[in-house]
């Protein structure tokens, strides 16, 4: 199963120097937010619902079917959020 990381778990808003967080949805608080060091560049972090509720149904399935995560991100970000979404690399 092939699953791409963004906006499949979660949407993240990158903050632009001179507009603030794009596209930021006012309405919900962020669940984490970090900054990518390197780049000087905060990153907001919103789940999506029921998140949990398949990752938990990937790795219950892990046995039965392979889980292929892909982004087209670099890996500074992509192991910032796959500590989010997957801590112990049990999914992924």
């Amino acid at each position: 199963m092939f699953i791409e990381l963004d906006d499949v778990f979660l949407h993240t808003f990158l903050c632009d120097e001179n507009f603030g967080y794009m596209a930021n949805p006012g309405a919900k608080d962020p669940e984490h937010e970090f900054t990518i060091d390197e780049l000087r560049q905060p990153v907001l972090v919103y789940l999506r619902d029921h998140m949990d509720d398949f990752l938990d149904y990937l790795r219950e399935s892990k046995p039965f079917v392979e889980t292929i995560l892909y982004t087209s991100a670099k890996p500074i970000y992509t192991d910032r959020v796959l500590d989010i979404v997957d801590p112990a690399r049990e999914i992924f």
